[in-house]
C-alpha cells in the first residue's frame, strides 16, 4: 500500500484528504474536523496517520456519518485514545453494536473488521462551542446515512451522499429511489461548500448536488421506460451503464453497474406489488 496524505483548510474546517494506492487502483478518504467535532474517521488501514492528524486538532467529539468501515474504522481507537463520544444516528448505532459483517474486497481495501462500537446517540442537531449542525437523514448509499448541514455558514458534510455528478456503478444494497430522494430532500437547504467522504471540498457544492440530482432523476426515468417496455434487468443496465470497470470484477460483482438498475426496478415493483393489493 502506498498512501500520500494533504491537510487543507477552507475557513474553520481543516480537512485530513488521504489517497491510498493498492492492486493497481486509488482510492480516496477525507477527515474533517471543526472545532472540536471531528468528522467520520477514516479506514482502519490508515489509522497510524488518522491518530496523528487527530494528535494535532485534539478533538472533543466524534461523529459518523454511517456505518461504513472508511468512515467509522478509526472510531473506537480515537475515543479510547482522547476519551471522547461517538455520535452517531440510532440506526447507525444499532449496525455497529456488534461488529459488521464486511465483503472480502472491501477488507481488502480499507483493513481487517470493523469492532463493535457504543455510539452516544444524535437525531436532531449536534453542537461544538462556535457552530450548530443539523443532522439531516439522507439513505440510500446505506440505510443509515446522514448529513451535517450549517446555513449560516454554507457547509455541507455529505459523508457519501455526493461522490460525484454521476454513478458508473453501485453497491450491493444501495438504493437509487431512496438516494434521489435524500439528495432532493438535501438540496432544500441552504449551502455552498459541500465536504465530501472521498471527492474532498467542493465548491458550488448546491449545484454539483443539483447535477446529481439530474442524473439520478433520468436514470430512474429511463430505466422505467424501458422496463415497462419489458426490457430486462440485464439488457436496461447495459444500454444505460455499459462500462465493466475492474472494481466490478476485483470485488466479485459486489460493486457493480446492475445493482443501480436492480435498486430501481425493485421500487417499480414494490409499487406495483402496492398498487395490486
Amino acid at each position: 500500500m502506498k498512501l500520500s496524505k494533504t491537510i487543507t483548510t477552507h475557513e474553520d474546517v481543516i480537512c485530513l484528504h488521504g489517497t491510498i494506492k493498492k492492486f493497481g487502483r486509488v482510492f480516496t478518504f477525507n477527515v474533517y474536523y471543526v472545532d472540536g467535532l471531528l468528522i467520520d474517521t477514516g479506514p482502519m488501514c490508515v489509522k497510524d496517520t488518522v491518530v496523528e492528524f487527530a494528535k494535532e486538532v485534539q478533538p472533543k467529539q466524534i461523529i459518523l456519518t454511517h456505518f461504513h468501515e472508511d468512515h467509522s474504522g478509526n472510531a473506537d481507537t480515537l475515543s479510547k485514545l482522547f476519551n471522547i463520544p461517538i455520535r452517531t444516528s440510532s440506526l447507525t448505532a444499532d449496525l455497529l453494536k456488534t461488529s459488521p459483517t464486511i465483503p472480502l474486497y472491501r477488507r481488502l481495501i480499507w483493513g481487517k473488521e470493523l469492532k463493535a462500537i457504543e455510539g452516544d446517540i444524535v437525531e436532531h442537531s449536534i453542537s461544538t462551542d462556535k457552530y450548530q449542525f443539523s443532522i439531516v437523514k439522507t439513505p440510500g448509499h446505506s440505510i443509515d446515512h446522514i448529513c451535517l448541514v450549517n446555513e449560516v455558514n454554507g457547509w455541507l458534510f455529505s459523508g457519501d451522499l455526493f461522490l460525484g455528478k454521476r454513478l458508473l456503478y453501485g453497491m450491493k444494497g444501495e438504493s437509487i429511489p431512496q438516494l434521489y430522494h435524500s439528495v432532493s430532500n438535501i438540496l432544500s437547504y441552504d449551502f455552498d461548500t459541500v465536504f465530501c467522504g472521498h471527492a474532498g471540498i467542493v465548491g458550488h457544492g448546491h449545484e454539483a448536488l443539483k447535477a446529481k440530482q439530474s442524473f439520478l432523476q433520468k436514470l430512474i426515468q429511463d430505466t422505467t421506460s424501458l422496463y415497462n417496455r419489458g426490457w430486462s434487468e440485464e439488457k436496461i443496465t447495459k444500454r444505460l451503464l455499459s462500462r465493466q470497470s475492474a472494481i466490478q470484477l476485483f470485488s466479485g460483482g459486489e460493486m457493480a453497474p446492475k445493482h443501480l438498475i436492480h435498486s430501481i426496478i425493485k421500487s417499480i415493483s414494490s409499487k406495483k406489488s402496492i398498487q395490486t393489493n
